[in-house]
């Protein structure tokens, strides 16, 4: 019953209208929506009272920043958090990818040990992040991708806990360009700050399609697996290359966080099929990523309620303007067109 209750949780804010009904801006307070890709980096509780206003559900994810000690505080931060909120808090927990051991079974029983105590708290997912594929290597300085079989015991012991995984595996295609080529201001902001990450700098480090790969092999191997896409799951430039992936895997989803502005961009060239893809699946879990740390909870509270109120709007209405979606820095060029064209027309 849990695990159906949490697999209910990431896939239950599907979008009324693909089914002929429509939400408005007066619905925002009382709808119940569902953030599934949240950080809550903070003990303040600011995040998590504004959402309780707002009626949000929260889904902290914790992530693997190749620190251990930043694991454990992000466990802590989020049992607490769970604790007290109960039902209007979940979390997914995470492992330190400690590369001691690797190759050896004292590594995945490591590993395991570690996500037996970590999940123990109620964990509703277990999260994967972009460290795999892209940071850590083996001794011979080879990258260790999803898909290596040396990982295969982890997944096994995740799958057999009958919990999903959450994905964060590779970048944005953009990641992969020139910053004056990126399509979206939000990536070409975010890689030159990064630029540890930027894989345009990188050319020996694995390719876009080596990470998308490493990600479809494993979903391969493993169909009963429900696998979250954090992100788009890394196809967010083609709503066409996500429809495909959710076809041949139908225990895949998906989330939207940080990722609206790219649907924008593709809905200014063909608004008509966007959204006809996830609505018809209706598998896509819409997700606000907002950042968990806040100096000043009043300033705090209405910056995350700001960009919550838009970024709703921008996909349930058709009232959002181009000003407003610019304002949360996003598409480059000029373009036109709401991103929500209604397909049940």
């Amino acid at each position: 019953m849990k695990t159906r209750i949490a697999f209910s949780i990431f896939i239950s804010f599907i979008f009324l209208s693909c089914h002929n009904r429509f939400y408005t801006a007066e619905d925002f307070s009382s709808v119940l929506k569902i953030d599934s890709h949240v950080h809550l980096n903070s003990d303040k509780g600011y995040f998590e009272e504004q959402a309780k206003k707002d009626n949000f559900i929260l889904i902290t994810l914790n992530v693997d920043h190749s620190d251990s000690v930043s694991v454990n505080k992000q466990l802590a931060n989020a049992l607490l958090s769970v604790n007290k909120y109960p039902g209007k808090v979940f979390y997914g927990a995470t492992f330190f990818f400690d590369t001691a051991g690797w190759g050896t079974q004292d590594w995945s029983k490591k590993v395991i040990s570690h996500l037996e105590k970590d999940i123990s708290g109620g964990a509703v997912s277990v999260k994967l992040w972009k460290n795999i594929g892209m940071t850590v290597r083996d001794r011979n300085g080879k990258f260790i991708m999803v898909d290596d079989p040396l990982i295969e015991p982890v997944i096994q012991f995740i799958i057999q806990k009958k919990l999903p995984i959450t994905g964060h595996l590779g970048e944005p295609r953009n990641c992969w360009l020139p910053l004056s080529e990126m399509t979206v201001r939000s990536d070409s902001s975010y890689f030159a700050r990064n630029t540890q990450y930027h894989m345009f700098l990188h050319p020996e480090y694995p390719s876009y399609e080596d990470q998308i790969n490493a990600r479809d092999n494993l979903l391969q191997k493993h169909p009963d697996l429900i696998f979250i896409g954090s992100h788009l799951g890394s196809l967010e430039w083609s709503v066409d290359e996500l429809a495909k992936r959710l076809d041949k895997f139908p225990n895949m989803a998906v989330d939207m966080s940080a990722r609206i502005c790219h649907l924008q961009y593709q809905s200014a060239r063909d608004n008509s099929l966007i959204w006809q893809s996830i609505c018809q699946r209706g598998f896509a879990t819409c997700s606000i990523s907002r950042p968990g740390i806040g100096k000043k909870s009043e300033v705090f509270a209405l910056n995350i309620r700001t960009g919550s109120f838009t970024e709703l709007i921008l996909v349930i209405t058709e009232q959002a303007t181009l000003k407003e979606f610019k304002k949360m820095s996003t598409i480059r060029g000029s373009v036109t067109g709401n991103i929500l064209q209604l397909i049940s027309k």
